[in-house]
């Protein structure tokens, strides 16, 4: 989790090479903390950059 200017960005790691929108399900859960709620990130082994939902985008570990 990263917090910045009072908005949160989930992050999780997977080891996937092929994440789907399940793997950021639970970013939404951060609504119930009444803070805005950012872009969330699954740090993955995908081999570029790719939207999981209209929230969440699977991005390759070795580009962050």
């Amino acid at each position: 989790m990263i917090e910045r200017n009072m908005t949160l960005y989930p992050i999780e790691v997977k080891k996937t090479s092929a994440p789907t929108a399940d793997n950021a399900k639970h970013f939404a859960l951060l609504e119930k903390l009444k803070k805005p709620v950012g872009t969330g990130a699954v740090l993955c082994l995908c081999p570029s950059p790719l939207p999981l939902s209209k929230s969440a985008v699977a991005l390759p570990v070795w580009e962050v």
